[in-house]
Order: C-alpha cells, then sequence, then structure tokens
C-alpha cells in the first residue's frame, strides 16, 4: 500500500511541473500494479482521481494525451463505484469522469462520445431522481445533455440536436432558480444558447437564432467577452438572413443590416468594456498594474480591429450578391 500512495503523492507534488506524459505513465503504473495486482487503498485511488481532474482541467496538454488521462479517470472512478455499489458520490464521481471523457472525445469519435455523454446523463439523471434536493445534478445533466447535442449537431441531425439542447436550457433554468446553485449553472447555460443559435442558423432560422442570442447577452453583458461572442453570432445572422429565399429582396437586405448593425453595436460594448477593465486595473495598488493595462488596452483594440474587419468582409459579400 505505501507504493500506492507514494506514487500519488508523487504525482501531487509534480502534476504542475512535468509533461503529460510522465503523469500518464504514473497513472497507468498504479492503476495495472497497485489496482489489478495488490489494491490499492481507497485513499490511494481518491488521490489520483483528484490529480487526474486537475491536470484535465489545466491547460497545454495536447487532445490525445487529454483523452487518455480522461480513459484513465474514467476506469479509476469505475473501479472506485464497482467497489462502493450504491454509494452515491462515487456514482457521482464516475458521472462526472464520463462527461469529462465524453467531451474530450467529441473532436475524434462521434460515437465513443455520444455513448459517454449518454451515460453520464442517464447517471446524473438516476442521482436527480434519488437526490431531488441536490438542484446542482440537474446541471450536470444538462451538460451531459449538452454534450449529446453537440454529437446530434455535428452529424447534422438538427431537429434531435435541438430538442436536445432545448432540454439541457430547461434544466440549466431550473437550476437557476435555486439561489444556492444559480451562479452554477450560469456558465453552462451560456453556452447552451450559444450551440442552440448555431443550430438554428445551420437550419436558416436567423430570426430565431437573434433572439437566442439577445437572450445569451443578456445573461451576462457586462464582459467583453461575452459581448464578442454575441457579435459574432449576431455577424453570422446577417449572412444567413442575406440568403433568406423565403424573403423579398428588401426584406432580406433590411434584415442583413438590421444584425449587423446590432453586431457592430455589441462590438462597441464590447471594445468599452475593456477600456473600463483598463481603467479599474491602472487604479490597482500593485506593481506592474499600468503596463499590464496598457497590454490589455492594446489587445482590445486588436480585437475590434479583427472584428471590424470581419464585420465589413460579410457587409462587403452582402453587397457584392447585391443584398445590401
Amino acid at each position: 500500500m505505501k507504493i500506492g500512495i507514494a506514487l500519488a503523492d508523487f504525482l501531487l507534488i509534480r502534476e504542475s511541473i512535468d509533461p503529460a506524459q510522465e503523469v500518464l505513465r504514473e497513472t497507468q503504473r498504479l492503476l495495472d500494479d497497485e489496482i489489478a495486482e495488490r489494491g490499492a487503498t481507497e485513499r490511494t485511488r481518491e488521490e489520483l482521481g483528484e490529480v487526474l481532474e486537475r491536470r484535465l482541467k489545466a491547460p497545454g496538454d495536447p487532445p490525445t494525451m487529454r483523452i487518455e488521462l480522461a480513459r484513465h479517470l474514467v476506469r479509476l472512478r469505475a473501479n472506485l463505484s464497482n467497489d462502493a455499489p450504491g454509494v452515491s458520490y462515487r456514482q457521482e464521481d464516475l458521472a462526472r469522469a464520463c462527461l469529462i471523457l465524453g467531451k474530450q472525445l467529441l473532436a475524434y469519435n462521434l460515437d465513443r462520445a455520444e455513448s459517454y455523454c449518454k451515460s453520464a446523463a442517464d447517471q446524473y439523471e438516476r442521482l436527480s431522481a434519488a437526490q431531488p434536493k441536490r438542484v446542482v445534478l440537474r446541471s450536470y445533466q444538462a451538460e451531459a445533455l449538452h454534450g449529446l447535442a453537440e454529437v446530434l449537431f455535428r452529424r447534422n441531425k438538427l431537429s434531435e440536436a435541438e430538442a436536445m439542447i432545448v432540454r439541457a436550457i430547461a434544466l440549466q433554468k431550473e437550476v437557476r432558480t435555486s439561489p444556492p446553485d444559480a451562479e452554477i449553472a450560469r456558465f453552462p447555460l451560456r453556452e447552451h444558447l450559444t450551440l442552440h443559435a448555431r443550430i438554428q442558423l445551420k437550419q436558416g432560422r436567423h430570426e430565431d437564432a437573434a433572439r437566442v442570442a439577445e437572450e445569451r447577452l443578456a445573461l451576462d453583458a457586462e464582459l467583453a467577452a461575452t459581448c464578442r461572442a454575441v457579435a459574432g453570432l449576431l455577424a453570422d445572422c446577417s449572412r444567413v438572413a442575406g440568403l433568406d429565399a423565403r424573403l423579398s429582396e428588401t426584406d432580406r437586405k433590411q434584415k442583413a443590416k438590421e444584425y449587423a448593425d446590432r453586431a457592430m453595436q455589441i462590438l462597441d460594448q464590447a471594445v468599452k468594456k475593456g477600456y473600463k477593465d483598463v481603467a479599474d486595473l491602472e487604479k490597482a495598488p500593485r506593481p506592474g498594474a499600468v503596463a499590464h493595462a496598457r497590454r490589455l488596452q492594446g489587445a482590445a483594440a486588436k480585437i475590434a480591429r479583427e472584428m471590424r474587419a470581419g464585420a465589413c468582409e460579410i457587409n462587403a459579400s452582402l453587397d457584392a450578391e447585391g443584398h445590401l
């Protein structure tokens, strides 16, 4: 048992500085040697699970390595869950691991991503039914449904994808009504709304997508990043409206211009909010705040130039096609 604990301690100390391959190698060693042959202590496996989760949250590792780490996490959580059948927090740990792996697989293997996201969604649904007062479990279930909606979207099954993401949105809105958990649901809800708008845009439903984009903006309009994301969605609405054969030429022009103008308005808000952040940094009583503020100011200006160029390109394209 001491060997297993030593390995877990080794990982806890070195996880932030070693390459992912080192973490993966030591994880595999613990899983194979300690669990398969001698049986690691519960504490060792719990520590290792925490290491893997933190590693997966940290940026920088290549996608294929993250998939391998997530697979190890699922194997570890399944092992712990099997050792304690019916223990809810073990089942919850396993559901979370399945969700993490499902998300990692979205860009590489849709079948496997679907399988893990569905497993997570089913587990969270059962856990939520057994613990109705733990509203946050519905938020996690919604995240798993988002993964399933993403799979359907990538397969171009748009109606099914929309039904799935609408269900996820409804669950997050339920969670938002619970004060202790409301903030937890905000981040995934904005991701759900963004995917919903993308689905609607692919269906040519620019008016619906614009409404969802505005709802997305209302969640955290104070954030420059939110304004930028919503401006991008509305620019796409402008493009789709300009190609909408259901509208007359006059209406196409009007709608496309309306969305483009709104996109630019929100973009200006993003830039202005960026400058407000700079002002706050300039007031901050710590060394280097002003220099950092100036770097942010330059970055905000660069973002503005890039997005203005993108919006102008859309308008120029619409103009060339006779839509503006």
